[in-house]
């Protein structure tokens, strides 16, 4: 007996079976087949939706420093500048879900940023793409790490904790004339850091 004879007479045989439901149709192979497509279509439109919306709630969360929202991106690509002597020190402490102080100044160059981590794990990125830095993570209470960073030109750039959760962030107020990573590089290598 054929598949579809079998089908047929299985069809005929529940029709039999279910004859108070006359009026019900009952699916044919093609039709829970097209049901079965548009089911697994709808649940890979969702989960692109979800990833979608999860993407955007951590990426394009909106943050606030001294009452004024900015919206926060990650840099497109994260530069390390490696190992190498800097003109300033800026230490940064996280506590309570909060870097302290919250805004810093630094001139044009390189600086090197230290963290120190009171609880929790934490990292600081900074969100311009300007800023030539690799960001620091942080994850034992006491923990210092350090990294250096770039500052091209004078501006407000912006720092905060990407971690899912954490809303702590801060700004270092740059001044100065620009300058190249050449350029600072020589600085760095006359300069004396201070903090």
């Amino acid at each position: 007996m054929k598949l579809d004879e079998r089908a047929a007479s299985a069809r005929t045989d529940l029709e039999s079976r279910f004859a108070d439901f006359a009026d019900v149709e009952l699916p044919t192979p093609a039709r829970i087949r097209t049901v079965h497509r548009r089911r697994r279509a709808l649940q890979a439109a969702v989960a692109v939706l979800v990833l979608a919306l999860g993407i955007t709630a951590v990426v394009g969360r909106v943050h606030h420093v001294d009452e004024h929202p900015v919206e926060l991106t990650p840099p497109a690509a994260i530069k390390s500048l490696g190992d190498g002597p800097s003109s300033a020190t800026l230490n940064i402490t996280i506590a309570n879900g909060r870097f302290e102080p919250a805004r810093l100044e630094a001139k044009t160059g390189i600086v090197r940023v230290t963290v120190t981590n009171r609880a929790g794990e934490n990292k600081l990125l900074f969100a311009d793409d300007a800023v030539r830095f690799s960001g620091i993570g942080v994850s034992d209470p006491g923990e210092t790490r350090s990294a250096r960073a770039f500052f091209p030109s004078a501006g407000t750039y912006r720092y905060y904790d990407p971690l899912p959760g954490h809303t702590a962030q801060g700004v270092v107020v740059v001044t100065g004339d620009p300058k190249t990573v050449k350029e600072a590089e020589a600085d760095a290598e006359n300069a004396t850091p201070s903090g």
